[in-house]
């Protein structure tokens, strides 16, 4: 697991103290003790990473974005998960909030999307991770 180390290249979401990405980098996840919010078609919040060094002789088997999430006002609006490398953003399908907090997982992937090769040292320690309204 990476979480999120500093803002990524865009942060669009209203944060309940801080930073962004400080209201998001706890494990585990601290539910309405603070958080970002939004409630703009196509705001985006992405996060740069922690860093890990991939052993030698491995390989990356699979990357996703992954968030706790809620719908403030009522069940069933969208949100995106996802990740940007070498500069393109991927995002899930839009994915149905419920009313109290729940798991959500983005799109897997098991090698880069962009290269269609296995995921580089380089790569991962420049990942973003996030969010979309759409």
């Amino acid at each position: 697991m990476l979480p999120p180390s500093s803002a990524g290249d865009t942060t669009q979401w209203t944060p309940s103290a801080g930073s962004n990405w400080q209201n998001v980098d706890e494990v585990p996840p601290t539910a309405d003790t603070d958080y970002n919010s939004d409630n703009v078609s196509g705001n985006i919040d992405l996060y740069n990473t922690t860093t890990f060094t991939i052993p030698a002789n491995h390989i990356i088997k699979r990357v996703y974005a992954e968030a706790r999430t809620r719908e403030e006002t009522a069940a069933g609006d969208p949100l995106q998960y996802g990740l940007k490398t070498n500069g393109v953003e991927y995002w899930s399908a839009s994915q149905q909030q419920l009313t109290s907090y729940g798991r959500y997982v983005g799109d897997e992937y098991r090698v880069n999307p962009n290269t269609g090769v296995a995921w580089t040292q380089g790569e991962l320690d420049a990942l973003q991770v996030g969010v979309k309204n759409p």
